[in-house]
């Protein structure tokens, strides 16, 4: 059974989103009333019920724990938002997120606080999401079948992708900076101090899905670890989205990929090409001083084949003047190139920042995606985020000859740089 864990009520909060699920919403509401530590003692939590917007507002009625409802307008579906409004609602250390259709067993509060506290910056922690033909049976005959005291409803199929992500990564111990994709919110528990660092969830994301595999970018970025704790159910009443058949799945799918290629710097969620709102590589270059040929030829190794932006620093405006015009073209109209400092959003989902002090042609060195946090005194130093937040990163002194860099000076040609053979 494993270790006992004890869960108060100033210890964790439960945030059930909901949405025109009333008769769903009364099945989490009674699980959570029978939740047990692992030694099978009862817990007391409190209970946020996060309305989407729903033409009558729901009652939890009278309850053993602490329950409140909060509400937000119907403006379609907003996940990330309503989540956010729950959580903005909590006063618990562990904040464990379910769905109004997906209904928990005993120890699932229990299991998941039992590890959310693990890592330098905390776990994200998902339970096991299974399926069943729950609305076929009435309150009591669920109720019973969760203590174990009555038959279990019809079980459904379970997503493989998902049961095989866990298996290949042992349940996410040895997750990389992919791992986002096993991460669903239907199920799911942080400490609260992590959920504070990376801002919650994007509120800005609308439409069904995709906010959860955000958020746990997001959180691993930040240092957080993974967890998949299989023994944490939660059942989620009905098929998986790709078992209902839906005439739209398509195209909402669709919808969601856009979303996560905007906010996601992973090559497998988006192609290289466009200018991403937010790169996986962040460049700062020093620029003041530099001649113009010399600065093009920076910013353009530094973008050529990367997802990657441009931050110039040492330019600074004045009343008189815009240091942009000043630039040569097309660093002066590329939209992956900007000024000043980098936006604490774009700092936070890029995976890797790299300082350059001098001009120099990176046409020879690696992706990126291939390096670790290295650096060649007076000339650049390149740290990744997880690293660096998890105060785990000292970068490894290296040269420039064995990056492949090419520090450039006054007697460096275009011609010869394009070229090649200078």
């Amino acid at each position: 059974m494993g270790a006992a864990v004890t869960v108060s009520a100033v210890a964790v909060s439960v945030v059930v989103a909901h949405y025109e699920q009333h008769d769903l919403l009364a099945l989490v509401l009674d699980a959570l009333e029978d939740q047990v530590d692992l030694d099978g003692r009862p817990v007391e939590l409190e209970v946020v019920v996060a309305d989407d917007g729903s033409a009558q507002p729901p009652d939890p009625g009278h309850r053993p724990y602490a329950v409140r409802v909060v509400s937000q307008a119907d403006e379609g579906f907003r996940a990330a938002s309503v989540r956010n409004l729950g959580l903005s609602a909590t006063t618990g250390g562990t904040v464990v997120f379910l769905d109004a259709d997906t209904v928990p067993e005993r120890e699932l509060v229990a299991r998941l606080a039992a590890v959310v506290d693990d890592g330098p910056v905390g776990t994200l922690a998902v339970g096991r999401r299974r399926h069943a033909d729950l609305e076929a049976h009435t309150r009591d005959e669920i109720r019973d079948w969760l203590a174990g005291r009555g038959p279990a409803p019809r079980v459904l199929d379970e997503p493989r992708w998902l049961a095989d992500g866990y298996t290949q990564t042992r349940n996410l111990r040895d997750a990389d900076e992919r791992s986002y994709r096993f991460v669903i919110s239907a199920v799911l528990a942080a400490p609260r101090s992590l959920l504070d660092r990376i801002g919650g969830f994007d509120a800005t994301m609308s439409g069904y899905g995709g906010e959860d595999w955000d958020l746990a970018n997001r959180a691993w970025l930040a240092g957080a670890d993974l967890r998949h704790v299989p023994e944490a159910v939660a059942w989620h009443a009905g098929p998986d989205v790709e078992g209902r058949g839906e005439p739209d799945a398509v195209a909402r799918k669709n919808a969601e990929s856009l979303a996560l290629a905007l906010r996601i710097a992973d090559p497998l969620a988006r192609p290289l090409g466009p200018a991403w709102p937010f790169p996986r590589l962040v460049a700062l270059v020093e620029a003041a001083g530099v001649p113009a040929p010399l600065l093009l030829a920076t910013v353009a190794s530094v973008l050529a084949g990367r997802d990657a932006a441009v931050y110039l620093q040492g330019l600074e405006p004045s009343d008189q003047s815009n240091p942009r015009d000043e630039l040569p073209e097309p660093v002066r109209t590329d939209p992956r190139v900007h000024l000043g400092a980098v936006p604490d959003q774009v700092r936070a989902r890029c995976h890797q920042v790299l300082r350059l002090v001098q001009p120099a042609v990176l046409a020879a060195w690696p992706q990126a995606d291939d390096l670790g946090a290295v650096t060649v005194p007076g000339l650049l130093t390149l740290t990744t985020t997880r690293g660096q937040a998890r105060a785990t990163e000292r970068p490894e002194a290296t040269t420039a000859a064995a990056l492949g860099v090419r520090p450039l000076g006054p007697d460096s040609a275009l011609e010869g740089i394009w070229g090649g053979w200078a």
